[in-house]
Parts: structure tokens; C-alpha cells; sequence
């Protein structure tokens, strides 16, 4: 993951330097400061873990390809360099294979669902017309809350099982191309990765559980932890329109 953390930043940072040179015509270009930008498409999982369905691995996610749908608000300074805003929901189900599992932690099987993902992410972006194409990068930083089944958890004194929320870091980088239909309005393709490390950790405190048949004591359950860590890792391929303001 560092690797792959190091790799963007590199290919980023001669992007970085182009948009603090003084380009010819600056002067007097006067650019559209916000972009709203809306797209969707296919969501594959990468990695070693986030399609695991090795369920003696702790991070094993079982999932399979999706989709996902985003909006990005994006403003900019001079030169093209801003800063956006993104909201992303990635839905990536269950392998079929998975729906019998009894993952760590809980007493149920993993079931027909899936992951449910949603970002909020901020980061720089550079967008950059040419006669009638745009250009798009962008290195994010945020949060991700995830809805699945892989999060849930038994309940060691009444047996129950709870839902949970993975919530962690995430990032993401992206790069789309675009081509103006009218002066404001563009048709968007982009390619993109998102990263992301959700987890739970939850404590039940010892709780009476029953007496002593011969003291009449009470009998406590013991101290109970639970810590689950996923890693959620997907190449998202989609298209979408953008609209200058």
C-alpha cells in the first residue's frame, strides 16, 4: 500500500509543478472557478484481500465486481489547481461462493449481501482545457464508511448478532479526459482507484449472567473484545458529465 501511496504522489508531482509555472495567456484568461461533476460505472476489486475468500485470512473480503456512482465539486484557483469535494457510494456484492461463511467474530453466516461504501474525500485537482477537451487529475484524502455483513458480530452474553459500521481512512486517484458539448457542459470518461481501511472495535463488559447453585454468588461473563480490519482496494472505470458554472 505504501507503494502504491508513493507512486501517485510521484506521478502527481511534476502535474504539481506545471500548474505553478506561469502559463502564456494567463494574463487574460478568465477560467469558470466550479465544476460540478457527476458520473458512475463499473467497480472491480483489486488486491490480495478486499476479493479474498480465504475466511482463515482476517481481512478476507469476498467481494466481486460492482459499481459506483459520485458527485465532485471541484473550485479553482489560477493556473487550473484547486481544490474538490467528492462524495462516492461504491456498492461491491458478495462473491456467490461467500454466502455460507462464518467469518471471525460472529456465530452467523456471511449471507446474500454486500459491501456498501461511501466516501468523503477532499484533495487537489488540476483541470485544464484544450480547444474542446478537459483534463482531470485528482489525489484525495477522506473517510470511508462501510456497510457489510463482513463488520457484524456476536453478541457473547445473549447470542445475538449486531451490525456494524467499518468506518477508516480512504484515498483515492483519479484521472478523467472530457470533451465539450457546449461551452459549460462536458461528456467525462475517468479511470480511477480507491483505498480504504474500515474497521469496528467494541469492548462488552463482564454482565451477570447467572448464580451459583451453591454460594448463590453471582456469575459474571468475562471481558469481551472485538476488533475487525478490512481493506477495501478497487480500479473503478466510469463516465459522467461536467458542468462549468
Amino acid at each position: 500500500m505504501k507503494k502504491i501511496l508513493f507512486s501517485g504522489a510521484f506521478l502527481l508531482l511534476p502535474l504539481f509543478l506545471f500548474t505553478q509555472e506561469k502559463q502564456p495567456g494567463d494574463s487574460t484568461r478568465t477560467p469558470q472557478r466550479f465544476y460540478l461533476d457527476l458520473s458512475g460505472g463499473g467497480s472491480v476489486p483489486l488486491g490480495k484481500s478486499y476479493p479474498s475468500f480465504d475466511k482463515d485470512k482476517d481481512k478476507a473480503g469476498y467481494a466481486a465486481t460492482g459499481y459506483f456512482v459520485q458527485a465532485n465539486l471541484s473550485w479553482l484557483g489560477k493556473r487550473d489547481f484547486g481544490i474538490a469535494f467528492q462524495y462516492t457510494f461504491q456498492r461491491n456484492p458478495l462473491r456467490d461462493t461467500a454466502e455460507y461463511v462464518i467469518p471471525y467474530g460472529t456465530k452467523y453466516q456471511l449471507g446474500t449481501g454486500g459491501w456498501s461504501n461511501n466516501w468523503l474525500l477532499i484533495g487537489p485537482v488540476y483541470l485544464r482545457s484544450f480547444n474542446k477537451f478537459l483534463l482531470q487529475t485528482e489525489a484525495m484524502v477522506g473517510v470511508v464508511f462501510s456497510f457489510s455483513t463482513v463488520f457484524s458480530n456476536t453478541d457473547p452474553v445473549t447470542g445475538e448478532d449486531h451490525s456494524n459500521i467499518g468506518t477508516g481512512f480512504g484515498f483515492s486517484f483519479r484521472v478523467g479526459l472530457g470533451y465539450l458539448i457546449t461551452p459549460r457542459l462536458a461528456v467525462m470518461a475517468n479511470l480511477s482507484y480507491l483505498g480504504g481501511f474500515p474497521g469496528i472495535s467494541k469492548e462488552y463488559q463482564p454482565q451477570v449472567i447467572g448464580y451459583d447453585s451453591v454460594t448463590n454468588e453471582q456469575i459474571y461473563s468475562a471481558l469481551s473484545e472485538v476488533k475487525i480490519k478490512k481493506t477495501v482496494s478497487t480500479f473503478n472505470a466510469g463516465i459522467g458529465l461536467i458542468y462549468k458554472f
